[in-house]
């Protein structure tokens, strides 16, 4: 059957992506603590991890250091580089990283290190290749609670 999930937690670190029929409007209510210190989540090595921007606040794609997770693919072009797809509003956006910036996939690859990913904005990781594993993602509160 379907049983009731009103109660489930979703983890801070998770990322959550739905379709929807109806067209009235969700309202979701998040409650918690901010976090704080180091932000520590296992990446698959190959294949796709979806996650959250974790942090309550906006943040940049260049500030997330995607691009320096061991192993990341960068180059010149999408087709031979690990992707991010970023998710929010309804549309989504893939990027890849060529060494020095983020560029966005398609409209010239313009330089996308300023891309602004929100809260509650979903970051698929697409990694290439056939890597077993897992690689811990750090990244440290990018504000301060003093």
């Amino acid at each position: 059957g379907s049983p009731d999930a009103s109660n489930v937690p979703i983890p801070p670190y998770a990322g959550v992506q739905y379709a929807r029929l109806g067209t009235t409007p969700l309202e979701y209510t998040v409650i918690g603590r901010m976090p704080v210190g180091m932000r520590k989540v296992a990446v698959k090595n190959s294949g796709t991890t979806l996650l959250s921007p974790y942090w309550p606040v906006r943040q940049t794609l260049g500030s997330l250091g995607l691009q320096d997770l061991p192993g990341w693919s960068s180059a010149a072009s999408a087709a031979e580089a690990d992707t991010v797809v970023l998710s929010a509003g309804g549309s989504a956006t893939t990027y890849f990283h060529d060494g020095s910036n983020w560029r966005r996939v398609g409209l010239g690859s313009s330089n996308a290190n300023d891309t602004v990913v929100a809260a509650g904005t979903s970051v698929l990781i697409n990694k290439r290749g056939n890597a077993p594993g897992f690689t811990t993602y750090q990244h440290a509160a990018p504000y301060s609670l003093q």
